[in-house]
């Protein structure tokens, strides 16, 4: 059993660099209050265990500077206080084992004894360092690592060469561990080049691949300074059930390109389950958490870092994905899937398929423990995430695996789930190698809606959509960029969201696209008002502005809208909303249209040189009100109210418009007084044709 003190020094040490990475809750907490002041309102075989032979080896005291770095952020919540004293004399008691390799040797069993010899030398007090000295060394088998053990191979380059699919490396010679995070303890895997090698595999085509590290049942885990190349059909780095963990400055390169099925994360987190993660016992649904992944380069591969399987119930917590740096990938870069108290900052992703994908859950690919007993319909846990400052350039739309791909910089999800039909809505449908059916794994039916997510300060590019919210709720995009290009196979869009409830859109700049600006479409599920406030929104090719059945009303204040090749501000069906100090202009359509929207009120909005009408209102927009309107410079007329009662128009200015000042067509205005006319066409005159006009 592990000394308490020592564990945790340990685990203060493991996690030195992290210390300069916040909680990942506190960071989303902080957005969120910020939010607050300004509104009011894979299928790998299991292993086989085989005996290693005992190498030439050489053993010397750890004298020399620590292989740690600063304070990580791990702590024990019991612990006060961890001096600079403890940790030098912790790192002096280090014990190094030397490999005695020639190279281009198969290292194989040589360094498989070493560690085992390290296993039976190292405590939780006094660990060992494993150095594999630089050169070029072969793999024909996989490596077993154990707890306080250091693995360092800066310098080595080891490739494997061994026709089976079998993975690289991965803690124990046994399946069978504690269970949790008490399995293992105490890793660190530092430096090397470690080549997954994937032309030497027989059967490339088969079922399955291999993971490259798959470590699970574990705490304390650092991977730092490796590069991963060359992987065949699933990933370079796999954790489950793993606590504490920071995977820092590794580079991950190349895959093999003629399979485009499955997730091939680079990095996955997953949980320990038989069928997702396969020969760690037992299968206790363990997932991660408190995991840092900075500072990493991904290059050329298939999809970045994230999970697409998940335990119903048991988020993945904690998670911070910082700096880290995404070049030419075919898929997304991140996936949160069923996350909770993460953040996703400062990253560059540049020629990717996807940025960032925040779902819910995945009921096609969501697991139970046997006998455990799922939450009530609906019951879900992703929330509390923060994706901020990253930069993000999308390829062009393409086919991936037989379906066709639209690329997107964010995407925030919820999902609905039927049961024994499945999920429906949405449906990325991009991971072929689901094993989760909904009909046995005892997933509810249900609206799994996401809740807690903020988008701020991303920079977004490419021809894709910016950014997607979907069955959310209580969420927020802040202070994002998005200039899109053109797209020939869909219609773009800058900001969109679909069933959403209580989502604030504020002070995103976006322009071009073949679609919306910004999107907004609810249902009668739509509880709470949807704000849109703030925006510069220009050059797209529907209305720069869509808003449309949100149950609870909108308010739609303070945009600055312009060019688009439809209206600028377009309100349908939705009772009770605002379109408030709005600026629209040069759109090729109106600049603010509303239809079937009861009880509107459309005040102080400047709308000029729209090549229609500037303010219109039709199809029983009834009982609304116009008032403090600036309408100028609009080739048709300036206020436009047809087929709707009971409006009231008041204290507007009419300008220069070519057409009429203001046009009232099979409609009752109740109030119109206060209204000032200059300079419009057909003499200043208001065209009236089957309507009343009530001056109160």
């Amino acid at each position: 059993m592990m000394k308490r003190k020592t564990a945790v020094i340990f685990g203060i040490i493991i996690a030195a660099q992290l210390c300069l990475t916040p909680y990942a809750g506190v960071k989303v907490q902080a957005a969120e209050l910020e939010e607050g002041q300004m509104f009011e309102d894979s299928s790998e075989d299991s292993e086989t265990f085989g005996d290693v032979s005992i190498p030439d080896t050489q053993s010397v005291e750890k004298t020399e500077e620590n292989e740690f770095g600063d304070d990580d952020g791990f702590s024990d919540g019991d612990v006060e206080t961890f001096s600079a004293e403890d940790a030098d004399q912790f790192r002096e008691n280090m014990q190094e084992l030397v490999l005695n390799v020639q190279d281009g040797e198969d290292i194989t069993v040589k360094l498989n004894t070493l560690l085992a010899q390290a296993r039976d030398k190292a405590t939780d007090e006094k660990q060992c360092k494993v150095i594999v000295p630089p050169g070029n060394y072969t793999l024909t088998g996989t490596l077993h690592m154990y707890s306080n053990i250091y693995l360092y191979a800066e310098g080595a380059t080891i490739t494997k060469t061994s026709p089976r699919k079998e993975i690289l490396l991965r803690l124990g010679d046994t399946q069978k561990s504690a269970g949790g995070y008490e399995g293992y303890r105490n890793i660190t895997i530092d430096g090397g080049i470690w080549d997954s090698n994937y032309e030497c595999v027989e059967d490339k085509g088969g079922p399955g691949g291999f993971v490259g590290f798959r470590i699970g049942h574990a705490t304390n885990v650092t991977v730092k300074n490796v590069t991963f190349l060359n992987n065949l059909k699933s990933h370079f780095l796999e954790l489950a059930g793993v606590k504490n963990a920071e995977i820092t400055g590794c580079t991950f390169r190349g895959y093999w390109k003629e399979f485009t099925g499955g997730g091939q994360e680079c990095i996955q987190l997953d949980a320990c389950m038989p069928r997702i993660f396969p020969g760690y016992l037992p299968y206790d649904g363990s997932v991660c958490e408190n995991i840092v992944i900075k500072d990493n380069t991904f290059e050329d591969v298939f999809a970045g870092i994230g999970s697409h399987s998940m335990m119903f119930d048991k988020p993945y917590k904690n998670i911070t994905i910082s700096n880290n740096r995404f070049n030419n990938l075919k898929k997304r870069a991140i996936w949160c899937l069923n996350y909770q108290d993460t953040v996703v900052t400062g990253n560059t992703m540049t020629n990717v398929g996807g940025g960032v994908y925040v779902r819910s859950v995945y009921t096609r690919n969501a697991h139970t423990v046997s006998g455990q007993e799922v939450s009530p319909e609906g019951n879900q846990y992703a929330e509390n995430i923060l994706i901020a400052d990253n930069q993000i350039t999308v390829l062009e739309p393409t086919v991936i695996d037989g379906k066709q791909w639209n690329g997107y910089g964010i995407w925030i999800t919820g999902e609905v789930s039927l049961g024994s039909a499945g999920e429906t809505i949405p449906s990325e449908d991009d991971d072929p190698e689901n094993t989760a059916n909904p009909t046995t794994n005892g997933i509810p039916v249900g609206r799994y809606i996401i809740r807690g997510v903020t988008a701020r300060n991303n920079t977004i590019s490419g021809n894709c959509d910016g950014i997607k919210f979907s069955l959310a709720e209580d969420c927020s995009c802040r202070g994002n960029t998005v200039r899109l290009s053109d797209s020939h196979t869909y219609n773009n869009v800058g900001i969109s969201v679909a069933k959403g409830s209580n989502i604030r859109v504020s002070y995103n700049n976006l322009s071009g696209g073949n679609g919306y600006g910004i999107y907004a479409v609810g249902t009668e599920a739509s509880q709470k008002i949807c704000r849109i406030y703030g925006n510069t929104v220009s050059g797209f090719m529907k209305d720069g502005i869509l808003a449309s059945g949100l149950a609870a009303g909108s308010r739609i204040e303070h945009n600055r809208v312009s060019t688009s090749a439809a209206n600028g501000i377009l309100v349908k069906c939705i009772d009770k909303s605002v379109v408030d100090g709005n600026y629209s202009f040069k759109n090729k359509a109106r600049g603010i249209l509303l239809q079937r929207c009861e009880s509107a009120m459309v005040a102080d909005n400047f709308v000029s040189e729209n090549a229609i009408n500037g303010i219109e209102l039709n199809i029983r927009s009834n009982h609304s009100s116009v008032q403090g309107n600036v309408c100028g410079s609009n080739k048709k007329s300036g206020l436009r109210i047809a087929g709707s009662k009971g409006i009231s128009a008041d204290g507007n200015s009419f300008r220069s418009n070519r057409g009429y000042a203001a046009e009232f067509i099979r409609s009752h205005i109740s109030s119109y007084k206060g209204n000032r006319f200059e300079e419009n066409g057909y003499s200043n005159r208001i065209h009236v044709r089957n309507s009343k006009i009530s001056k109160k």
